[in-house]
């Protein structure tokens, strides 16, 4: 009875270690996962990572049994299994041993406010904000053993900040600092401690006033370029590549950098208020966001996975303020909350390790070694994007190119679906190209034999003609005759339409309704390759508001400017001609729509030639139209179009005011009657 009661309560005490210890994970939360779905949506995905443990100073069995206070920062040393952490708020660092559970912490007599910490195989580096100063420690004897101050460097320059917060390191000794508020880059110094310079500068992205005043040199007194957003961490991958994060940034929160420190790189898919980013030896890229959202991209910036942690201290898993992420050599992700004090560990699930296998067979190019592998992710997923490239390069290597561009399609990628297009025209041309010569030339031969017999026996051809001038004499078809002279003889079509009253307004009508067709049949009619619009996704009523706004307000506006400027143009002629103008257009683009549908990209030149020339033809002809349809000369032609441009945006102007005015008034209006009625 008495050996009974001992084994039970030896089993008690030994869950309950366990419990302290590894944190059980049956209280964790499910991770509502995301990935890149069709147009670069994100869709559900199967659960990627669940939290498995948390790290904290009290749960540990060895150590000072007390708490970190607003950590900031940490390292994983995935060889030797120890997390190093910036103990910021107690002014240390901490060794923290995953494998016995122990820890130890240092640096506590010197350190003022570490906020980065970073170690190699010899050296730890820590960033002190409160001394600005990066202290270097044996890795062994954790004993300080440089410090490096402000760099004494012309190079540097004065003005410069020199307040460090965050510093990773390379195996060759190079030292990358952040700089709080150093808009000019990474610091980089060499093995030896001397300012080398500057790299991973933000580029500006100001307003078109602020380039003008750039350009001007007006309202800057540092030069004429504005710097962009200060870079606010960083990291490097197993190749000793930089990656730069700007927690702020809107676009290119991740960047990363060439051993010139050129932008090579920045994920597809972007997520604002990053934190930290860590690298694993795949190069895929883990980083956490300020929301407590955890994103993962593969080594080309697609992404794979993103997930968000809810901020409950009950449930494991749950992070409040997260500041520094890391990779483990299993994928396994360690979070840093500041809030609670502690670090999180993430284990990769079933689906995830099988999307990470996946990946790496493409990343190596192994694309028939891992076609089973991604087959298998897209039953688990068939929304699943990534899957269906990796598929359609391996249908590529097999030949099957009709599979690989259904495959190419719905990884929406461009490119690698104009590849398997020009592999299946070549054997289709290759089939059918002797053929189609043939017919093109039967046809040129037929038309100058008829030319020829026309010639010699016209009375043959006496019916025909006679049709030919009935049809031309009707009205309609006499108003689409009148268009001939607006493609090479604009002037004289204007005239006419003055003056002689030809190309009606009914027409002109008819041909602005064409003009709208276009524009929707666009979306349907061009290749996907050329067709920036997706059809499921298009508006059409979107699409003709914004194909017939801008054009009757132009024409509006145009007549408007005329009265006070001596034009002589009428409103119905300016409609009629505006119309009659852009006749390259109406009659050319439904043909180049349909070209884009066998062209290539390696023919693209071909489409945008023609389009280029299609609108410079209208353009052309709608000032000449405005010459002659007002009586204007060249240089009150062009003052003309000005203020024509002028009115329509003072207008938009207008009746943009007015809708939030008119809005305004309406929510007045609805919260009145509201408190009135309750």
């Amino acid at each position: 009875m008495i050996k009974g009661m001992t084994f039970g309560l030896s089993i008690a005490i030994l869950s309950s270690t366990l419990y302290v210890a590894v944190s059980d994970i049956s209280y964790g939360i499910n991770m509502e996962t995301s990935t890149s779905g069709p147009n670069g949506e994100l869709v559900p995905s199967q659960e990627a990572y669940s939290p498995e443990r948390k790290i904290a100073l009290a749960d540990l069995e060895s150590g000072d049994n007390d708490a970190m206070l607003n950590p900031e920062d940490m390292y994983f040393d995935k060889e030797n299994n120890i997390i190093y952490v910036a103990d910021t708020g107690n002014n240390r660092a901490l060794k923290i041993d995953v494998s016995d559970n122990s820890y130890v912490s240092f640096g506590k007599d010197s350190m003022n406010k570490p906020t980065g910490i970073f170690a190699t195989d010899k050296r730890i580096y820590i960033a002190c904000k409160g001394n600005q100063t990066l202290d270097i420690y044996d890795k062994d004897t954790l004993a300080v053993i440089n410090t490096m101050s402000r760099p004494d460097s012309a190079l540097f320059g004065t003005e410069t900040p020199y307040v460090p917060s965050k510093v990773v390191a390379s195996d060759k000794g190079d030292i990358y600092l952040v700089s709080e508020g150093c808009t000019k880059g990474i610091l980089q110094f060499d093995e030896g401690g001397e300012f080398v310079g500057f790299v991973g500068a933000n580029a500006t992205s100001g307003s078109v006033s602020t380039w003008i005043q750039n350009l001007l040199g007006i309202g800057n007194t540092t030069g004429f370029l504005t710097a962009g957003a200060a870079p606010t961490n960083v990291c490097l991958d197993a190749n000793g590549l930089v990656y730069t994060i700007t927690q702020n940034s809107t676009s290119k929160t991740i960047k990363k950098l060439n051993t010139n420190g050129v932008s090579i790189l920045s994920p597809s898919y972007n997520r604002s208020g990053t934190i930290q980013a860590s690298v694993d030896d795949s190069d895929n890229i883990y980083s956490v966001q300020d929301t407590g959202s955890i994103t993962i991209y593969d080594s080309y910036g697609n992404l794979l996975f993103t997930f968000v942690s809810n901020k409950d201290d009950e449930v494991l898993g749950s992070l409040a303020q997260p500041m520094a992420v890391q990779v483990g050599k299993d994928k396994s992700i360690y979070v840093l909350d500041k809030e609670y004090g502690m670090i999180t560990k993430f284990a990769p699930t079933s689906f995830a390790s099988l999307v990470y296998k996946a990946e790496d067979y493409y990343k190596d190019g192994l694309y028939l070694e891992g076609e089973n592998s991604w087959k298998e992710v897209l039953k688990a997923n068939s929304m699943f994007i990534l899957a269906y490239q990796a598929l359609a390069k391996a249908s590529m290597k097999k030949g099957e190119y009709q599979l690989a561009l259904e495959q190419f399609k719905k990884a929406e990628d461009k490119k690698g679906y104009s590849d398997a297009y020009w592999e299946i025209r070549n054997v289709w041309l290759q089939q059918y190209a002797g053929w189609l010569i043939i017919a093109i030339f039967s046809l040129v031969m037929a038309f100058i034999l008829v030319k020829v017999l026309y010639k010699k026996k016209p009375l043959a051809f006496a019916g025909i003609v006679n049709l030919k001038n009935n049809v031309e004499s009707a009205p309609v078809i006499r108003d689409a005759v009148h268009m001939k002279m607006f493609n090479f003889h604009v002037q004289d079509g204007v005239y006419e339409t003055k003056f002689h009253h030809k190309g009606t307004i009914l027409f002109a009508i008819i041909l602005f309704v064409w003009f709208v067709a276009l524009q929707i049949l666009s979306v349907y009619l061009k290749g996907y390759l050329f067709n920036d619009q997706n059809v499921y996704n298009s508006n059409a009523l979107q699409i003709i508001l914004i194909s017939t706004l801008p054009f009757l307000g132009l024409i509006i506006s145009n007549y408007f400017v005329a009265t006070v400027t001596d034009g002589e143009g009428k409103l119905k002629d300016c409609f009629i001609c505006f119309v009659y103008s852009i006749t390259p257009y109406l009659i050319w683009a439904l043909p180049i729509f349909l070209l884009s549908r066998v062209l290539t990209y390696n023919e693209s030149v071909i489409y945008n030639a023609l389009m280029i020339v299609v609108y410079v033809w209208c353009g052309i002809n709608v000032f000449l139209a405005i010459e002659e349809l007002h009586d204007y000369g060249f240089w009150k032609t062009v003052w003309n179009i000005i203020l024509t441009v002028f009115a329509l945006c003072m207008f938009v102007l207008f009746c943009i005011v007015i809708y939030m005015l008119g809005y305004q008034l309406y929510n007045y209006i609805a919260n009145i009657i509201k408190e009135a009625t309750d």
